[in-house]
């Protein structure tokens, strides 16, 4: 039995389909009604009819299309002129049915190669602690900044390391004569030279203490 029409139209509802859906139905309906009543009226030329028919123009609506790629209508518009080129048929754009297909098996690939929250802060930290910085780790994982720096951060606050920068890492790296920089690595070189210094400064102090 046909569930009651969320929109209170003369076209029965499928059954167990969700509100969003069958207006993007109902809408994609009223297009093609729309074209019929102007063909049977005459407002369309024979040529606009086989134009129509020629080019293999869609008949979905971008309404339709949103809710099979899941995405707003906003998002629809992203992907117009890229991978959806629709056709404009007595005002409406229609999409081709083939050109949706294709975008949608590209999504959800995209959609299963998409790492967890916490798979992604495991492969940044992994990163982090080879010494590589933000850039290193955005190009790495195939993500923003506004994802990878905060997890730098927080990756520096929990091992207690520092955030420096190419520039200064390569200045530090020389002075401690090792090949890349690390928190480790630098809390090494200082606590050496504090050592040379304690000697130098003991050896100091026994050679005033022994001149005659």
């Amino acid at each position: 039995m046909s569930a009651a029409c969320p929109t209170a139209c003369q076209v029965p509802c499928p059954p167990r389909m969700s509100n969003s859906t069958w207006i993007a139905v109902r809408a994609n309906y009223g297009a093609e009604m729309k074209h019929k009543a102007a063909r049977k009226r005459g407002d369309l030329s024979e040529k606009a009819t086989a134009h129509r028919t020629a080019h293999h123009v869609g008949d979905l609506t971008r309404a339709i299309v949103a809710v099979r790629l899941g995405k707003t209508v906003s998002g629809v518009r992203h992907l117009e002129g890229r991978e959806l080129h629709p056709k404009k048929v007595d005002g409406i754009w229609m999409f081709d049915g083939r050109e949706v297909e294709e975008a949608a098996r590209r999504l959800g690939r995209e959609r299963e190669n998409e790492l967890s929250r916490g798979e992604l802060a495991a492969r940044a930290c992994e990163l982090f602690r080879q010494g590589k910085d933000a850039v290193d780790v955005v190009i790495a994982l195939r993500q923003p900044f506004d994802v990878v720096l905060p997890l730098q951060r927080a990756f520096a606050e929990e091992s207690g390391g520092l955030i420096v920068s190419r520039t200064l890492a390569d200045q530090l790296a020389h002075i401690c004569d090792v090949p890349r920089i690390t928190a480790e690595i630098l809390l090494h070189a200082l606590e050496q030279r504090d050592h040379k210094i304690d000697d130098l400064a003991a050896r100091l102090h026994d050679a005033r203490v022994n001149s005659p």
